[in-house]
């Protein structure tokens, strides 16, 4: 019941069986301790390996230090809220508690125990993100030793088990970021803790910026023995051929019959022109077009001329 951080001096004295009493002895003093300060709070305990596990807290009011507990037993003291925790036996479960000090040695009481079991292999490293398309992101990190496979995570749910360090997903939407983990696990099937968050965002869907539209000839037979095949080629602004862009063909005139109106994985698009059932000798304007963007071209229908003269009429 004494006050805390205070002085107080005793002296005792002995006495006989009649009550009578020595003198007392020297004076002997003692301060009490300060009040402790508050348990701390906001106790965290993270396996970082096999063999190492990190921890932080809270800071108390008027601690000087701290006290750390693991399984019940001190085990360090330090004057700051982070420490670590190394040497461990893979595969385990260790439980920590942790105590705050004043200048005085005034001590709390413990926090509640945080446990963590430390995995039995290590995490991968190294883990790398990249957009190769508008649909695809490659990934791709550094072996764990002792792994049988890995596990990739996308937004933290499981997406695919792989037993290579690379690997990719397709599919996805243009313009879009995505985030991943990977852990390693062992023949047992034992895993590690996932690695750091990696993320990247797909390319823009690709603008369509140039077309050529090429014949496989600028003659056409005028009495209809022949036709003319017409091909689109669609690519972006950094020249890679663009597939499943809608092309519109058109001609001036004859029969134009369009055999693949969206490009293949070529960026191209077919098309035949045919006279139509019309003999004249005449040029016809091709057209392909896609988007906002079109090429033109010249096929020139002929066949035999005959030239008349003399009088202007026959009987």
């Amino acid at each position: 019941g004494l006050t805390a951080n205070t002085l107080y001096c005793y002296t005792v004295a002995a006495y006989d069986g009649s009550g009578d009493e020595s003198l007392q002895s020297s004076s002997v003093c003692a301060t009490t301790m300060n009040v402790p300060p508050a348990v701390p709070t906001g106790l965290t305990v993270t396996a970082a390996s096999p063999t190492q596990v990190n921890m932080s807290w809270g800071a108390s009011a008027g601690a000087t230090g701290y006290k750390l507990y693991r399984d019940g037993v001190l085990l360090k003291s330090v004057p700051v809220t982070t420490t670590t925790d190394t040497g461990l036996t893979a595969g385990t479960q260790y439980c920590y508690a942790v105590s705050a000090v004043e200048a005085t040695g005034s001590e709390s009481a413990q926090s509640g125990a945080v446990c963590a079991t430390v995995p039995v292999i290590a995490t991968p490293t190294g883990l790398t993100a990249t957009a190769s398309s508008s649909s695809q992101i490659d990934l791709s990190w550094t072996a764990s030793a002792g792994a049988a496979g890995y596990k990739v995570y996308k937004g933290g749910a499981l997406l695919k088990s792989v037993t290579a360090t690379l690997t990719s997903e397709t599919g996805l939407s243009a313009n879009t970021q995505y985030c991943y983990t990977v852990s390693a696990y062992d023949g047992s099937g034992k895993e590690s803790l996932q690695s750091s968050t990696v993320c990247a965002a797909t390319d823009s869907l690709p603008v369509p910026t140039s077309i050529d539209l090429l014949v496989s000839n600028t003659q056409l037979n005028s009495d209809g023995s022949s036709t003319v095949t017409l091909t689109a080629l669609v690519k972006d602004s950094v020249n890679r051929a663009m597939k499943d862009q809608d092309i519109v063909f058109s001609s001036s005139s004859g029969l134009l019959t369009v055999t693949g109106g969206k490009t293949d994985a070529t960026g191209m698009a077919t098309a035949t022109l045919g006279t139509g059932g019309n003999p004249a000798n005449r040029s016809i304007t091709v057209t392909a077009a896609t988007g906002s963007i079109n090429a033109t071209n010249t096929i020139n229908v002929s066949g035999t001329t005959i030239d008349i003269s003399g009088l202007n009429s026959l009987s």
